[in-house]
Parts: structure tokens; sequence; C-alpha cells
């Protein structure tokens, strides 16, 4: 496992793409994120290279809100989109939704087979919401299946540690963690020092500006649940 310590200020999340995807400078505005002055941008630059998937490497992302973690999760979707994998983005409430609504229909096997088919699963906002009783055993699920053949990026606003509270299943929380910190890059943002300054984005020109990159996914289609 491989953990990096960030601090925030801004910065563009072109930073995690531009390598593979050619973003070209007036579309580097158009997704514009908070994080650490003094960043190691190798790794960013690394990350967006997608080498991580090819050896089914997890990638954390640990902070409180509003400084980047989606915004990165997204620009790594974006890398991954461009360079041919197949992407999904969910967050977690919906994911174990999914699941449960799939148990209820009789579909648990193939809600599992659909989690599974992505390359690079993105799952958001872990610890955000409150998660119904089952989202512990359908997360470990889904995660079990892909460990250690296909790569997940995870952003939650809790630290591991509190995991067994998020999941209410410390035993559950634990084998989760086994799996996905195996083979993995932790990276961690802090919130900036109250009072400090940071330089806000150039604003472009719309007219001239490409539409604003999306993460691509792929939805269930109704045959695909039968």
């Amino acid at each position: 496992m491989f953990t990096l310590k960030l601090s925030v200020a801004r910065c563009s999340v072109t930073a995690l793409t531009e390598e593979r995807t050619g973003l070209d400078s007036q579309n580097r505005s158009t997704q514009t994120l908070v994080l650490g002055r003094g960043i190691d941008r190798s790794l960013l630059a690394e990350l967006g290279t997608c080498r991580y998937i090819d050896t089914a490497t997890n990638v954390l992302l640990i902070g409180p809100p509003g400084v980047g973690k989606t915004h990165i999760a997204t620009g790594l979707g974006n890398a991954a989109v461009k360079a041919g994998y197949r992407t999904y983005f969910t967050s977690a409430a919906d994911l174990a939704a999914r699941c449960h609504r799939a148990a209820i229909e009789g579909k648990w096997a193939t809600m599992m087979r659909f989690f599974a088919g992505p390359t690079l699963l993105i799952i958001d906002e872990l610890g955000y919401l409150p998660l119904p009783g089952e989202a512990a055993s359908a997360l470990f699920q889904v995660i079990n299946q892909r460990y250690l053949k296909t790569s997940i990026v995870i952003t939650t606003n809790r630290p591991v540690g509190a995991w067994g509270e998020i999941l209410g299943d410390t035993t559950v929380a634990a084998a989760m963690l086994d799996r996905l910190l195996h083979r993995s890059v932790v990276v961690t943002l802090d919130a900036p020092p109250t009072g400090s300054a940071t330089t806000p984005p150039q604003p472009t020109n719309s007219a001239e500006s490409p539409p604003a990159q999306t993460c691509a996914s792929v939805t269930p289609r109704p045959e695909d649940l039968r």
C-alpha cells in the first residue's frame, strides 16, 4: 500500500488526465478542484496514465467535504474512459440501493455480475449518508469479487478506522479493507488552514471552451436484469 497525505490549495484536474486524454488548455478550467500546496503532482500525473488499472490497484481518496475528492475521482474516470477502459461511476448509497432492490427481485447474481463488469468502478461518497443494514454485505461482495482483478476508486469523508461505524459491522469492514488496501494508493486530503489564501481559477471564454468532460458510465438495461 502506498500512502500520500496532501494539504489543500488549488490546481486543475487536467493534471490527472492530460497525459492520456490530450485535453487542451481551454478545457483545463472546466474542472477546477481544491488540492494541496506543495502537492506531489507526479502522483497525479501517474494516476492519470491509468497504469494503476493495469495492475488492479485501488485508489482511496479520503478527506473532509469540499477538498476535491469527487473531482479527482471524476478526472480518473475521464482518463480511464479516454484510455478505453470500461468505467462505471456510482455513489455508495446508490450501489447499496441497487443491490437491495436486486435481492428483493431475485436478481442478486445479475447485479453482482453487473458490478464485476467495469474495469474501473468508482464508488463516491462512502460515509456521507447512512446506509441500510445490508449495505455492508453488498459492498463487501462487490469488492471481494473484484479483488486483484479490477480497480476500484472510493471517495470517503471518514478515515478507514471509522468504516466499522459507517457499515455497522466491524468484521465485514475489516475484511473489506483487507482487500482494498492489499494493493492500493491512499490519498488523504486535508482542508486548508482557516484564512489561508488560495488563487482563484481564471475564467475562460465559454464560447470558445469545449464542454466539460464527464465520466462515462454504463447503466444496466432492463433485459440485463432478467
